[in-house]
């Protein structure tokens, strides 16, 4: 599989008219190929945020924009 045509599989699967079983079903099945070419959550370096993280991010951001005001 393709790296245009698995992406594509991937952000079109949840819009489909499928049975949730078959849905589950393909995403395992897309999601191995994801995981095989590196794409996305499984690309190298991937970090996956914590809600900490995004928190502290928030905090920060707003502190700066304050700090422009």
């Amino acid at each position: 599989m393709d790296l245009p045509h698995l992406r594509n599989a991937l952000v079109r699967l949840p819009q489909s008219k499928i049975p949730q079983k078959y849905k589950d079903q393909a995403r395992e099945h897309l999601e191995k190929h994801a995981k095989a070419l590196k794409i996305g959550e499984y690309r190298e370096g991937a970090e996956q945020l914590t809600e900490e993280t995004i928190e502290y991010i928030l905090i920060d951001h707003e502190e700066r924009i304050s700090e422009l005001e």
